[in-house]
């Protein structure tokens, strides 16, 4: 497989299996999940080499100095860690992004400009679906119950 955009029937059928997934109650199982969960964090460790070069390029570098080797496609390999069944990536673009957003989905999670974020979030909107925007912040966090709110909202990276 290489990098580009799903093809929008291979997007219908994404969305379909996976809620037929989801629907069966298969992700309920404890086993299922801690799998997932060691899936995961193989992959961080059989990767940490190639995601800490991406993230040293992200956060040292201006885009225009690593947007030519990012944009080039290659070879990847799908579903080596996570079963395909639980879990999927459609890949969009224009023609695309209509008919996906049409689709009722459990969670969406974009990352990107803010206009393609307005149309994302009308979209979700209409079927209350909840969403997640990272619009190119360089230091996403995760703050989770066990942290100090007030210090954390006024940490940034200097």
């Amino acid at each position: 497989m290489t990098h580009g955009c799903s093809s929008i029937d291979e997007i219908l059928v994404i969305h379909s299996s996976l809620r037929a997934t989801f629907h069966s109650g298969l992700t309920k199982a404890i086993a299922l999940r801690l799998h997932q969960h060691l899936q995961l964090a193989r992959f961080v460790k059989d990767n940490q080499d190639g995601l800490a070069s991406v993230i040293h390029s992200y956060l040292d570098k201006p885009l225009h100095g690593v947007i030519e080797e990012w944009s080039k496609d290659e070879s990847i390999t799908d579903q080596v860690y996570l079963e395909k069944y639980t879990f999927r990536a459609a890949l969009g673009g224009v023609p695309e992004i209509p008919k996906i957003l049409e689709l009722k989905w459990d969670h969406i999670f974009y990352t990107g400009n803010g206009r393609v974020a307005h149309i994302i979030a009308i979209a979700a909107a209409r079927h209350l679906t909840p969403l997640t925007l990272e619009l190119g912040g360089k230091s996403p966090v995760i703050v989770d119950a066990t942290a100090d709110i007030e210090l954390a909202a006024t940490m940034r990276d200097e």
